[in-house]
């Protein structure tokens, strides 16, 4: 028998506020715009997985018929999803009103994160009640154990990307020059300046950058022409 509960609280984006009403397409939900069905299948299908978990059903992930799992005496039990609504101050808001019922808490949070909110949120996992695990937030700092003892994620950080990146061109590639292309907020950026660090400073490639504005057509299209200027062609 799975006896023991754990209970989750899924932090989804299936919905954004920053998006102007008039280009939603897909219709509005607590007065953000409603993402397309790409974004609305990934919070379906976290309830399909805690389903499938519970029951130990193996169609779609085979190790949850595991020998091992099946001796896992843990029942998950959903309170959520919650959407997040690609905000920071909205995301905080939601942890914010689980919390308040603090006999009813999570046992653990589990993302995805907008790179805004990612450390907000984060810092919940320096609380000795709060256990976090994301697949979204790829910021270094996050990677301190000794600030974030209770954080957990299924991706690397932006620096362990940027200097395998930077090593496949140099060592495997002989690539001499690249370019990064990348969005001007807060993930691109420092995405970018991770991959500098490491290209320009640890292998000595010539690496170019280029940014643009978050939803311009326009600021996209004068970062590639811009790059295309470069002579360069091995872009990121």
């Amino acid at each position: 028998k799975h006896d023991v509960p754990v209970s989750l609280a899924m932090l989804q984006l299936w919905s954004s506020f920053g998006t102007a009403h008039h280009n939603c397409p897909n219709g509005i939900h607590r007065g953000a715009c409603l993402l397309d069905s790409s974004w609305q299948s990934v919070a379906l299908i976290g309830l399909l997985a805690v389903s499938h978990f519970n029951q130990r059903d193996s169609r779609f992930v085979p190790a949850f018929n595991s020998s091992l799992v099946r001796a896992c005496d843990k029942r998950l039990s959903l309170k959520g999803p919650v959407d997040v609504g690609g905000d920071a101050i909205e995301t905080l808001q939601q942890i914010a009103d689980l919390k308040k019922d603090v006999a009813g808490l999570p046992d653990i949070f589990i993302g995805p994160l907008t790179s805004d909110a990612s450390l907000g949120v984060v810092a919940l996992a320096g609380l000795p009640l709060a256990t976090i695990i994301s697949y979204w937030p790829s910021s270094p700092e996050a990677s301190l154990s000794s600030r974030y003892p209770r954080f957990m994620r299924t991706i690397p950080s932006d620096n362990d990307l940027a200097l395998a990146v930077c090593s496949f061109w140099e060592h495997e590639m002989q690539f001499e020059a690249a370019a990064v292309i990348n969005s001007n907020d807060a993930k691109g950026e420092r995405y970018k300046q991770a991959l500098q660090r490491y290209c320009l400073e640890d292998v000595y490639m010539d690496l170019r950058s280029f940014a643009f504005e978050i939803g311009s057509p326009e600021g996209i299209e004068e970062a590639v022409k811009a790059f295309g200027q470069t002579g360069i062609n091995i872009a990121l």
